[in-house]
Order: C-alpha cells, then structure tokens, then sequence
C-alpha cells in the first residue's frame, strides 16, 4: 500500500496549503511497531483454532497427565535450546539490520513479542551455552530448562 500525501485547504488554518500526510508515513517506526505487534497479535487470535481438532493426546488419567506434561516439558526445553542457539546466529548475521531493527533484542521485540530486556537475557545465555557443551547437551534433550 503506497503512502500519500494530500494537500487540503483550509481557509481557517494558517497552514492552509500545508500537506496532511496519510498512511505508514503518518506514524513514528515506535507507532508502527506497536501497530505491527497489535496486527500479529489479532491475526495468530483469528487463525489459530479454538479448540483442538484431535484430543487424543490429552490423557484423562492422573498418570497420563503427569507423563504428559512431562513430555512437553522436554519438548519445550529441547525448542528453547535450539531457539537460543538460532538468536545467537541470527544476531551475529545481524540478520535484524535488513529488517530495520536498531539490535537484536529490539528485533526480537518487534516479531516475536519477547520485551528487549528478555531478549538481551536470551542473547547472553545463547552465547553462554556456546562454551558449556555439557549443559547444552542436556538442555538440546530437554533435561535442564
């Protein structure tokens, strides 16, 4: 969608041939972020479904239950691993320069939703963990969160 810019006359105004500016140019980058947020916040609401198509992994035992939130858990902590591994790469591509992010952490911000203070905090442990194989090992199986 293109931006444009309007002129209106006003007779009243002292800036009567003053152009009044409309669309994405109307806003600061802070205006559009918070904008982008709300957009991709509406959208996963409407296209995720509300209820799950298949409930057959949901277990109706109190041992079921208990063995699968285990599993989820490791599932979890297996993801956020490979999430923290992935950030790190991305930042030192700064991959978040081509999408006009000021650093990393704001980019983060911006299109994951993760707030700038947490994103720096997923950085330094990403880059910790590069020098602790052990620990990433366990945390790539999901045993540590």
């Amino acid at each position: 969608m293109e931006d444009s810019t309007v002129i209106i006359n006003n007779k009243a105004s002292a800036k009567a041939d003053s152009p009044i500016r409309f669309g994405m140019s109307s806003f600061d980058i802070n205006e559009r972020e918070k904008l982008g947020q709300s957009l991709r916040l509406a959208m996963a609401c409407i296209e995720a479904p509300s209820v799950p198509n298949n409930t057959s992994w949901m277990p109706s035992d109190e041992s079921g239950i208990c063995d699968r939130l285990k599993a989820i858990t490791q599932e979890v902590n297996s993801s956020k691993a490979d999430f923290l591994e992935l950030l790190v790469r991305f930042d030192e591509l700064e991959g978040w320069k081509n999408r006009g992010a000021a650093n990393c952490a704001a980019w983060v911000n911006s299109e994951l939703g993760v707030s700038p203070l947490l994103g720096w905090a997923y950085l330094r442990a990403g880059r910790e963990l590069r020098s602790l194989p052990t620990t990433t090992a366990l945390f790539r199986a999901g045993k540590l969160s």
